[in-house]
């Protein structure tokens, strides 16, 4: 049906003077149709910007090249022999790192500091940045070889997530879920609906919103950090939805609080089977990273952010704790999808991302009953910005990461897409943990090198444990006298290999629950490649029996 067009007119005059005010309005022009601005207007940005991605090829070739050379010329034996496990590592890599070049360089001066990402189905590429924009970008082939660009829209308050549904794009700001409405198909948005903006917003620069994800009902999830003060100890003013996870129904009429009680929470998951992930940032109350898995109504870690009266005194009991060596300032989580092994061994399995570390991990999981625990193991890649968000592609099957350069960060790009790609060569890392009174099983990718896997002097396992205060962050304290910082070194009686080379049995007596357990290695797989030799682990419970190897895949 036709809208209604109105015009309100004024006039200044003796209460008594209608006939004049009768006069005056009869001459004003009736009011404008105002249906043509319902239609999408004229291209703001006509300009694309093309650039050409770099395969990760490109530069290992420059790598193998320049340890060749290295090799050749180096004569201290144990060097020379460093560089020749450097040049295996390369030659056999299973991932490769490309690079999605992004339009730093556009005639519009606009900044680009990705913060979220997301897939058409047909494989374009959408992106929002810090600074408000979002850009949709379509490859030429799967080389990355020209990339064509196209600003999408603009004036989002930190646009920090992005979510593409039924074709659809949605950006989170830090005051509202904004649906983007292309309405005459020339790229560009021209209606920019306001989706739901319940969360309560403050003038406090720290309190960002984070990350947009959906579950399997079309439901959105989306993170708000705490209120911290300049230079990260303590809050400013706080309202009712600092540091909480919250729901929005798919028609956005809908806000709920899902859970409380994070710091700085930049990045989150919903899993194939609507479990529901965070992570968060050392500060007050937060004594190191963390993954979480939460359930409505939850609290998660940070009594000051709980809005509950009282405030609790315990926090919830997380997957596992990251030692700040590992990661200081945490990503998104994202599950590797069931796609033919287009990704390699680790369909069903969960991966982490740092910002801080500008690092990739594979989170190993167990359950035992209703407790989940495990660890993170990096995956041996560079990136070139702190690391944020992350989806696969429905084309090609591969990752593709994303993220910025603010503070905290070892990244050094002010923002940057890449694809971590499979190869298609053998891949050794490891995919499970499990703890029993027994002692802990390794799981593995791929087979190891049984000479180097079975040598007890090659494994060692380190203990301690955090203190859950108001301090920012915490100092390492020993399990065995908690009072005293420094962690104890455990006891590994044997070292069992598995026949087929895929598992590591650690008998170790006495393990107890510790919030931070270190199982670091020194070995080799099959092909001579060296495996990541460090696995940051959490013990919530030691069973009689092994848990649950757990991955999830949408049933």
């Amino acid at each position: 049906a036709p809208g209604i067009s109105f015009k309100v007119s004024f006039a200044h005059g003796a209460i008594n003077a209608g006939d004049v005010l009768r006069r005056v309005t009869s001459k004003v022009a009736p009011a404008a149709d105002l249906r043509a601005f319902t239609k999408g207007g004229p291209a703001h940005w006509a300009q694309d910007v093309v650039t050409e991605g770099v395969l990760g090829e490109t530069d290992q070739a420059k790598q193998i090249d320049s340890l060749k050379s290295r090799i050749e010329g180096e004569q201290d034996a144990a060097q020379k022999q460093s560089l020749k496990d450097q040049l295996t590592e390369l030659l056999a890599a299973p991932y490769v790192v490309d690079t999605v070049t992004v339009p730093a360089e556009n005639p519009f001066g606009a900044w680009i500091r990705v913060g979220g990402i997301d897939f058409f189905k047909d494989g374009r590429i959408a992106f929002s940045t810090w600074s408000g924009d979002v850009w949709v970008g379509k490859f030429a082939d799967d080389k990355l070889s020209k990339i064509t660009w196209h600003r999408f829209a603009t004036g989002i308050f930190h646009g920090l997530g992005l979510k593409i549904v039924n074709e659809q794009v949605y950006v989170l700001g830090r005051d509202q879920i904004t649906l983007l409405q292309d309405l005459n198909n020339d790229g560009e948005a021209d209606f920019y609906q306001n989706f739901n903006n319940d969360v309560q917003v403050t003038s406090n620069f720290h309190e960002f919103t984070f990350d947009l994800q959906t579950d399997s009902q079309g439901n959105f999830y989306f993170l708000k950090g705490g209120p911290v003060n300049p230079g990260g100890r303590g809050w400013g003013p706080l309202s009712d939805h600092h540091g909480s996870i919250f729901k929005v129904s798919p028609d956005g009429k809908k806000f709920e609080v899902h859970a409380t009680g994070i710091r700085a929470p930049n990045g989150m998951c919903v899993g194939p089977n609507g479990e529901i992930s965070n992570g968060d940032n050392q500060g007050t109350w937060v004594p190191v990273d963390y993954i979480h898995f939460s359930k409505p109504g939850d609290f998660i870690e940070v009594p000051d952010l709980s809005h509950r009266t009282p405030a609790p005194t315990a926090y919830g009991q997380h997957l596992c704790w990251v030692p700040y060596d590992i990661d200081n300032s945490n990503g998104t989580q994202i599950w590797v999808p069931a796609n033919k092994g287009k990704w390699g061994p680790f369909e069903g399995r969960m991966l982490y991302l740092s910002y801080g570390k500008s690092s990739l991990f594979a989170v190993l999981q167990e359950r035992v009953g209703e407790t989940a625990q495990g660890g993170v193991v990096k995956f041996p890649l560079k990136f070139a910005t702190g690391l944020m968000r992350a989806r696969f592609s429905p084309i090609d099957g591969q990752l593709y990461v994303a993220g910025l350069k603010g503070w905290q960060t070892n990244g050094v790009k002010d923002g940057a897409i890449q694809r971590v790609r499979y190869t298609g060569k053998s891949v050794t890392m490891q995919e499970s943990l499990h703890v029993s009174k027994k002692g802990i099983t390794i799981g593995f990718t791929g087979a190891l090198d049984k000479k180097t896997a079975s040598d007890l002097q090659n494994w060692s396992i380190s203990q301690y444990n955090y203190r859950w205060t108001s301090a920012y962050g915490s100092d390492e304290y020993k399990v065995s006298n908690p009072e005293e910082k420094g962690n104890d070194n455990v006891a590994i009686q044997s070292v069992k290999v598995a026949e087929d080379g895929k598992s590591v049995f650690l008998e170790v007596a006495g393990l107890v629950p510790v919030m931070q357990m270190r199982i670091k290695m020194n070995v080799k797989a099959v092909d001579g490649s060296r495996v990541p030799d460090d696995i940051g682990s959490t013990i919530n419970v030691v069973p009689e029996k092994e848990g649950e190897d757990y991955r999830s895949f949408a049933k």
